[in-house]
């Protein structure tokens, strides 16, 4: 029986309110979860089964939901990176598990929001015309760090020359 894990090497994860912000320090990849989903992340650890889980979840979240749910949350969280997809072999299809849910719930489903986070270096801020700038650091929004007075402008003889 599968006892899906979560993979928390390398992850940062913040509550915030009702969701749980996490960044993958190896992807650079941020992930929302809402409450729903954070709650099955955090109650796969390896060592449970699905049916434990689910019990574990119904418990935390104070509502009925059923072991559809926590597959389609787990289904969610392989595909997302957030539990590791050898834990959880032979599960059914995402579509089959929506499906199922929406078969028998009409509660929130386990939601899961992923971006691709900037490097640092893409992440700068670029220099607005007036600002003071040089070859070494030519930043300037416009592209153009003017040589004659080392200000980013809209144009002139710009580093490199």
């Amino acid at each position: 029986m599968p006892r899906p894990a979560a993979r928390l090497r390398s992850l940062v994860l913040r509550d915030l309110g009702d969701e749980t912000l996490i960044y993958d320090l190896d992807s650079h990849r941020a992930s929302c979860l809402n409450r729903e989903a954070a709650t099955v992340l955090r109650a796969c650890d390896g060592r449970r089964t699905i049916p434990e889980i689910t019990s574990r979840v119904r418990n935390a979240l104070g509502r009925e939901i059923d072991e559809h749910y926590v597959g389609l949350a787990i289904s969610r969280l392989v595909q997302s990176g957030l539990v590791d997809a050898e834990s959880v072999p032979g599960s059914p299809g995402r579509r089959e598990l929506l499906r199922r849910v929406a078969a028998t719930a009409t509660v929130a489903l386990p939601a899961i929001t992923s971006i691709l986070a900037p490097e640092p270096a893409q992440a700068q801020t670029c220099l607005a015309n007036g600002a003071s700038c040089n070859m070494m650091s030519s930043l300037c929004c416009s592209g153009c760090c003017n040589v004659n007075n080392n200000m980013c402008t809209g144009g002139g003889t710009c580093y490199p020359p």
